[in-house]
């Protein structure tokens, strides 16, 4: 994929080291690089546990900022099932939340909801 990227736009792309298996297409507008963290986790766990590789990636790779063309981690099918419980073991926060709501005060314009979306952008 990422030959047919560089032979097909003329700028500088920034890849993340070792994960040229893992990208699945590049965002135009930015010129950003897009890796599906599934792929990127399957890479590490070549060389790690499943745990550690999540946690790894986690803190070393998808939470570095390096500039305006930091690539993109698409949490694809792999983060349904494992990263909660798996997160939760890492003590990392990612903890499912139930959410109520009522009806009449949301009626009433009376209820403000703020989403903290960790690690996007």
């Amino acid at each position: 994929m990422i030959e047919a990227i560089e032979q097909y736009y003329d700028v500088e792309i920034l890849k993340a080291d070792g994960f040229d298996d893992a990208i699945i297409g590049i965002e135009e507008n930015d010129m950003r690089l897009i890796y599906s963290v599934s792929k990127c986790l399957k890479i590490l766990e070549l060389e790690m546990t499943e745990i550690d590789a999540l946690e790894y990636f986690i803190f070393n790779v998808s939470g570095a900022y390096v500039g305006e063309k930091t690539p993109i981690w698409c949490w694809d099918n792999f983060a349904s099932e494992c990263l909660p419980e798996q997160a939760q073991d890492l003590n990392m926060g990612y903890k499912p939340k139930k959410i109520e709501l009522d009806l009449e005060s949301m009626a009433s314009n009376e209820v403000n909801l703020n989403c903290n979306i960790k690690g996007l952008k």
